[in-house]
């Protein structure tokens, strides 16, 4: 870089595109920094953006999390970058956003919670890649931000980087006019041909094992009242169609698979469930939380160090869970837990959180100008 040039940022994203919380985070902060910096974007699948360079990985039917780091090391290699922010479990970046959380812990909480083989697990060549790439790049990363609290342990505990090196930035939401929420509640009950005073519980979001479908089925089962839940996402449904019947309340519970529009069954709900056992920061609860609904979800998701007022699952049991979504039939407590959960997501919008991490880039490259390692 000459005086007269820009610094150059390189942000790796593997799939990049404008949809999708990563990348609805990248695509604002590449916005938010605009032509005052020369960007460059590495990645195997893009969209079009204004004010960047993209540089292609070629995509490959059985390129994997190393590869795809292989690739990126060459692709570094050519280039002389100032500074390199990987949202990927890569290295030689200058800063890592351990927006996946840590594998190695939740390698441990699915031996803990979830039926399966844990050696085969352990053995596997995916995890083994992963766990290879991580404790190289905690090892190597000058720079990590961590989008919890809980994160920034994992990583510490694992891997033993110095707290120092450690940058806690809570993800955030772009919070939307929920003047229509009602309107949007009787809309969605209404096409489901639910009656209109029907306590709702839903849940949004993929992975259905890891975030705990299962435990809410069984939770929603000691429920006695009448109540309705939505279980909204992609993924495969059968098991859980099938464990709704087995549990007798299929009746109870519509399966909508991937939808367009998820506000409309956040705004119908009393409660958003999230049980989740392991989610560095879930950003469905943020988003459920900014349209007025109160937010259940377990300590092993670092939204619950914002989201606690519903209170948090500790021990994944249907119990727990059913005596912690019963007081939530009220729709009196429902909206009062909801208005307290709207003012905490107002406090974590995307902007601010775009602005935290630009002080981070911004650091990395004072830090640079003056010749100091960071």
């Amino acid at each position: 870089m000459t005086p007269n040039e820009p610094f150059s940022l390189c942000f790796i994203r593997r799939h990049f595109s404008l949809y999708g919380g990563a990348e609805r985070y990248l695509s604002r902060l590449i916005e938010t920094l605009g032509s005052r910096y020369d960007q460059h974007v590495i990645a195997e699948r893009w969209e079009d953006v204004p004010h960047m360079t993209l540089h292609r990985v070629s995509k490959h039917r059985w390129r994997g999390v190393k590869r795809f780091a292989m690739a990126v090391e060459t692709i570094l290699a050519r280039n002389a970058f100032d500074v390199v922010f990987s949202l990927e479990r890569t290295v030689g970046q200058d800063i890592y956003r351990a927006g996946d959380g840590v594998h190695r812990e939740w390698l441990n909480i699915k031996r803990q919670h979830l039926r399966g083989n844990w050696m085969k697990e352990w053995l596997n060549p995916k995890n083994r890649e992963i766990l290879t790439l991580e404790r190289q790049l905690f090892a190597q990363t000058p720079v990590i931000i961590a989008n919890s609290q809980m994160v920034k342990r994992n990583v510490m505990q694992h891997y033993g980087v110095p707290e120092q090196r450690i940058q806690v930035i809570y993800n955030g939401v772009v919070v939307p006019d929920i003047a229509s929420r009602d309107e949007l509640r009787t809309q969605v009950l209404t096409e489901a041909r639910i009656p209109s005073d029907r306590p709702i519980f839903t849940y949004v979001g993929s992975g259905f094992e890891r975030k705990g479908v299962g435990l809410f089925l069984q939770g929603l089962a000691l429920l006695k009242a009448p109540c309705h839940a939505f279980i909204v996402g992609k993924g495969d449904l059968r098991p859980y169609q099938k464990l709704a019947r087995t549990l007798g309340i299929e009746q109870r519970v519509t399966f909508t698979g991937p939808v367009k529009e998820p506000a409309l069954y956040y705004a119908a709900a009393n409660l958003f469930v999230l049980p989740t056992y392991y989610d560095p920061f879930s950003n469905t609860c943020l988003e459920a939380a900014s349209w007025g609904t109160a937010v259940l979800t377990s300590s092993n998701n670092g939204a619950s160090e914002l989201l606690h007022n519903a209170g948090v699952l500790e021990h994944f049991t249907p119990e727990e869970l059913a005596n912690k979504m019963e007081p939530f039939l009220d729709h009196t407590r429902a909206r009062e837990h909801g208005a307290q959960a709207r003012c905490i997501a107002e406090e974590f919008s995307i902007e601010s959180n775009v602005e935290q991490t630009i002080a981070v880039i911004q650091a990395v490259i004072a830090s640079k100008q003056r010749g100091v390692c960071v």
